[in-house]
């Protein structure tokens, strides 16, 4: 088990607690290359690939599981999650938290 200390609270980031700004960097990437409501799958594949990040992420919630980790995340209002047929569906950062973190 990689163990990684979270990432310090960041004015830079909206004061996102840390084991959300992983999450919140993604998404805010995945958004400025035009792509506002990723498939769910593909946020978790590529946030879980990174031990670091894992570890930073579910480890830190104590979730195993990335769907966990993403309605920890939409409980805190960062994420809004678009539920559709299994496999389809998505998620976005909420405007507010995409400003305040500088990706609007």
């Amino acid at each position: 088990m990689v163990t990684v200390p979270p990432p310090p609270v960041s004015s830079k980031k909206g004061g996102i607690d840390p084991k959300f700004v992983d999450l919140v960097e993604m998404l805010g990437e995945i958004w400025k290359a035009g792509e506002e409501k990723p498939l769910f799958s593909l946020v978790g594949a590529q946030l879980l690939k990174d031990a670091g990040k894992k570890a930073r992420t579910l480890n830190a919630c104590g979730v195993l599981k990335f769907k966990a980790y993403a309605e920890l995340v939409k409980d805190e209002g960062i994420i809004k999650v678009y539920y559709g047929r299994p496999g389809e569906e998505r998620m976005s950062l909420k405007p507010k938290i995409r400003r305040k973190a500088g990706y609007a």
